[in-house]
């Protein structure tokens, strides 16, 4: 079920006030949300695997959320307890009060992905997104609060070429824009899929492997012209930076250009 943005009428500083005295983990967050986007009873087994907990763990949390009144049994099992086939749903009477606090914890963790500079961030700044939904975080997470799929680090200033790729149906898996700390690589972009580009970006090879497709640029260090355990000088690290700039506009350059997958 999708969380209605409409119901809440308080700004979220107000909301804030009004929730503090509620406090839930993590994981106990996203087993509401997930038995919230569910359309019937779920079973315990199913519970954990889908938000990627141990099966002691959800059973301790499931525990927690029917005392507070937030989830409970369903009649049609045959006892009490936690066995993987048991299912359980949220109370029907709290419902309004968990998507208030869901929607609250979605609000306060976000940032959109449109207010991230990409262009003058750090070559070791990082952002945490969810490729799935384009769903940005300030902090660190495992589980998106969106969709409940997997939330990945990615370098800011390779962002918005990825979430780009994405949009356009170019389904990535890892990507780097490249950094001082590993001159025999630099920027490289892994799709899940064997995809003929008509052209690719400037300075970039293709490489197709296990039925994936690469897009690498040439090493920080060859085009440095130094040895891999050469010391560096200051002016070695400002040529690296502009490296990694310049790669950075080929790509931005190239995916503007590309078309939309079919």
């Amino acid at each position: 079920m999708a969380i209605k943005k409409e119901n809440c009428k308080l700004g979220l500083n107000d909301r804030v006030k009004n929730m503090q005295s509620i406090q839930l983990s993590e994981n106990e967050l996203n087993l509401l949300r997930f038995l919230r986007k569910s359309a019937h009873r779920e079973n315990l087994h199913k519970i954990a695997n889908s938000i990627g907990l141990k099966f002691d763990c959800a059973k301790n949390i499931i525990s927690k959320l029917q005392e507070l009144g937030y989830i409970q049994q369903d009649k049609r099992d045959e006892i009490n307890g936690f066995e993987p086939g048991y299912t359980y749903f949220t109370c029907p009477g709290k419902r309004a009060e968990i998507d208030e606090l869901l929607l609250l914890d979605l609000e306060s963790s976000v940032v959109k992905v449109e207010d991230i500079d990409c262009i003058n961030a750090g070559i070791d700044d990082r952002t945490y997104i969810c490729l799935e939904c384009i769903t940005a975080y300030k902090t660190s997470i495992r589980v998106c609060k969106n969709c409940l799929n997997g939330v990945v680090e990615i370098d800011s200033n390779i962002l918005d070429i990825i979430v780009e790729l994405n949009r356009k149906g170019y389904k990535t898996k890892h990507c780097c824009s490249g950094h001082i700390s590993n001159l025999a690589s630099a920027a490289y972009i892994v799709m899940d899929s064997n995809t003929d580009f008509v052209i690719i970006p400037e300075g970039f090879i293709k490489e197709v492997k296990n039925g994936t497709t690469i897009l690498r640029a040439e090493s920080l260090i060859k085009r440095l012209n130094k040895k891999s355990n050469a010391v560096l000088t200051d002016e070695d690290n400002i040529k690296i930076t502009d490296f990694i700039k310049s790669d950075m506009q080929k790509l931005r350059e190239w995916v503007k250009e590309l078309s939309v997958k079919c």
